[in-house]
């Protein structure tokens, strides 16, 4: 069976056909057929491809249900793809075959190789609530990070200030591969040295007004006190121990009354103590240091 034609013999365009060009609609549309360009917008392309016109100008690539992007390839066998994923605002880079290069609708951008950044001599100059990474062309050449203030801070070996006070520096020490802040914190392989004061986060529990706490993962030390008030015996829960190996946690009658108004510390459900579920501290001022071993507590 055939397949019928019809054609218009006779088709009417706004526009002219001149030696292989073509214009239609006084240049919404053109063809350069000496050089191989379309123009949109334009008489006159200047690249294959030529879109121009006053205001702002896009080009709109739209899957209903699916990818949307651009291919691009410099020969026959390599490519690649700058496209938005179905059912997401993120700009994806597809590279050798996997995504490479992920800028997500938050505004993260996800790696997948080595980051380089061209040497320079300077910042640039000051962004509000804008800070910048890059590399000195000093010799040798050095990271370093400037605030929105403009303040610079030199990153990696032979740094010596990150927070721009001669009181609470952070460098790492040459040949050494630690971290040192202001000859009072020392990190060193797997040892932490401090060699001034410590201050440590302190909660305290009122017990004229609370019964029952449930730990925190931020928590060290627990202070207990009536504050005043009409004490009462207090429990104190603990985190489940999965995943805390190594957490220390110290718990303290302040006010001197737990010799009659009870601390008991209770474990995450059978969780223990020194093998028991729970430990009572029943004398006035009494202190306990809790370690966590991965599986229970530990009294040290």
């Amino acid at each position: 069976m055939g397949i019928p034609t019809v054609f218009d013999t006779s088709p009417t365009y706004t526009g002219t056909v001149t030696a292989g060009d073509l214009e239609i609609d006084s240049g919404t549309l053109s063809i350069d057929a000496t050089n191989n360009r379309v123009g949109i917008g334009t008489l006159a392309p200047v690249r294959s491809l030529h879109i121009s016109g006053s205001g702002s100008q896009r080009i709109l690539v739209e899957s209903t249900d699916g990818q949307a992007g651009i291919e691009l390839k410099s020969d026959s066998t390599n490519g690649v793809i700058i496209y938005s994923p179905n059912a997401s605002d993120d700009l994806e880079f597809y590279l050798g075959g996997e995504d490479r290069v992920v800028f997500s609708e938050v505004g993260d951008v996800h790696a997948d190789g080595s980051l380089f950044v061209k040497a320079k001599a300077d910042a640039l100059a000051d962004i509000a609530s804008y800070g910048q990474i890059w590399v000195n062309t000093a010799t040798p050449n050095e990271l370093y990070f400037t605030d929105d203030a403009g303040t610079d801070f030199q990153l990696g070996a032979g740094a010596t200030a990150l927070s721009g006070t001669t009181n609470n520096t952070i460098c790492t020490v040459t040949g050494a591969n630690a971290i040192q802040g202001e000859a009072n914190l020392l990190f060193d392989g797997n040892a932490l040295t401090v060699t001034g004061g410590q201050i440590v986060k302190r909660v305290i529990l009122d017990t004229s007004s609370t019964t029952s706490y449930n730990v925190l993962a931020t928590d060290y030390y627990i202070g207990v006190g009536s504050a005043g008030g009409t004490a009462q015996a207090l429990t104190i829960n603990l985190q489940a121990v999965s995943g805390l190996e190594g957490r220390v946690i110290i718990i303290k009658d302040e006010s001197g009354e737990c010799g009659t108004y009870n601390i008991t510390i209770d474990g995450d459900g059978s969780e223990t103590i020194d093998g028991q579920t729970t430990q009572v501290m029943n004398s006035n001022f009494a202190s306990v240091t809790l370690v966590c071993n991965g599986a229970s507590w530990s009294i040290v």
